[in-house]
């Protein structure tokens, strides 16, 4: 019942707005007015204030304001603000939207909000008493509307803590928006988390296992970005690692320019994968032009670092006298450095060169070890990996 009288009183006062009052009406409402009735102090400030008599209009915004009527304080502190019917005066704007803020008004609040921020004097405490008045003394247009502010730093200094908090508050009072960007934060956050490594063995180290899918859900972009992360620690492998994505076109644009020079810096570092797959380009001329010079002294750089693979290609190329001179027991030393290493193809040429005497002599000891190396790389691994 209170409620609806409170709300007739506010309807009539309404009606108030641009209408001339006769001399009995105002006489009737001062004398309310002098009764310390704050809704009718208020009546008779707005009343005035619509026809444009403000020091009238603020006589009454303070009577009503000193009953503790918020909308009064709230209207003394905009004319203070902005000089209407009063000198300007930025202490009292600041005292009076403080005392509506108090008295629970919502856009006082706000604008009690955006004087702190502005002044850079906001405490920690006074954000969460004032953030939940503007939300829960406005509605969720304006709740958003301040996390808005402070996320993206448009009215507020920028606060991304701050932000997220009134968009959870936003969220709450029923904003699809502020879910949905609270929901992309969060998920961003995620990310951050899951990119988060130490050093750049241990950034590569998350970036192969996303890769691979290894005990985490494949993901070749937070890879892609671990990598990145991992090659600005200067790790090696990254660098190898990462022309792989720009040779495949993988989550990137195929890129053999970069690619190429991805593994110019990671053989820099004595990665001998990434020599050996410059050898490649050069092999197969793959952002440069084919040279078979250039191509052996990546593989020979290669091995030396011992890389399976960059051996096995250098003693293919003397077994078959490609861009050096033939040689086959280089080839086979070659092969057997790789097989060693641990490359079951280059085994497998060892075990031919055993059985047919290809430049050595031939050992049937010799071949059965190179057969039972295969076996022990290949193919026990491939049955484990069908078991478990």
């Amino acid at each position: 019942m209170k409620f609806i009288f409170v709300l007739l009183l506010i309807i009539s006062s309404l009606n108030l707005s641009g209408k001339k009052l006769g001399n009995k009406d105002l006489k009737k409402l001062k004398k309310e007015c002098s009764l310390k009735n704050g809704l009718t102090c208020f009546r008779l400030g707005d009343y005035f204030y619509q026809n444009k008599k403000l020091k009238k209009a603020n006589k009454y915004f303070k009577k009503a304001c000193d009953l503790n009527n918020n909308s009064s304080c709230y209207n003394l502190a905009r004319n203070y603000r902005f000089g209407y019917g009063v000198k300007q005066d930025f202490e009292k704007t600041n005292e009076y939207f403080k005392k509506a803020c108090n008295l629970n008004h919502g856009y006082a609040c706000y604008n009690l909000l955006s004087f702190y921020e502005n002044s850079k004097t906001i405490k920690e405490g006074q954000f969460e008493v004032l953030y939940k008045k503007v939300c829960n003394f406005t509605n969720k247009k304006r709740c958003l509307k301040l996390a808005d502010s402070y996320y993206n730093g448009t009215k507020f200094y920028k606060n991304l803590f701050k932000g997220k908090v009134v968009y959870k508050k936003a969220c709450s009072l029923g904003s699809v928006k502020a879910c949905s960007i609270l929901a992309d934060i969060y998920e961003k956050e995620k990310e951050v988390i899951k990119l988060d490594c130490e050093d750049g063995k241990s950034c590569y180290d998350k970036a192969y296992n996303y890769y691979k899918g290894n005990e985490v859900k494949k993901n070749l972009k937070l890879s892609y970005k671990l990598l990145e992360k991992s090659c600005n620690f200067n790790y090696a492998k990254a660098y190898t690692h990462l022309a792989h994505y720009y040779y495949q076109g993988l989550v990137v644009k195929e890129d053999f320019l970069k690619a190429y020079n991805l593994l110019k810096k990671g053989c820099k570092l004595n990665d001998g994968k990434a020599c050996s797959n410059l050898g490649f380009f050069y092999k197969d001329g793959i952002g440069v032009n084919k040279d078979v010079n250039k191509e052996n002294n990546y593989y020979q750089k290669s091995c030396k670092f011992n890389s399976s693979l960059g051996c096995a290609n250098l003693a293919y190329n003397y077994k078959k006298g490609i861009g050096l001179a033939k040689d086959i027991l280089k080839a086979n030393k070659l092969y057997q450095k790789s097989c060693d290493l641990g490359l079951g193809k280059s085994c497998y040429h060892l075990g031919e060169f055993y059985n047919y005497g290809i430049g050595v002599k031939k050992d049937k000891t010799k071949e059965i070890k190179t057969i039972l190396t295969i076996f022990f790389i290949i193919i026990i691994p491939f049955i484990l990996l069908q078991i478990f």
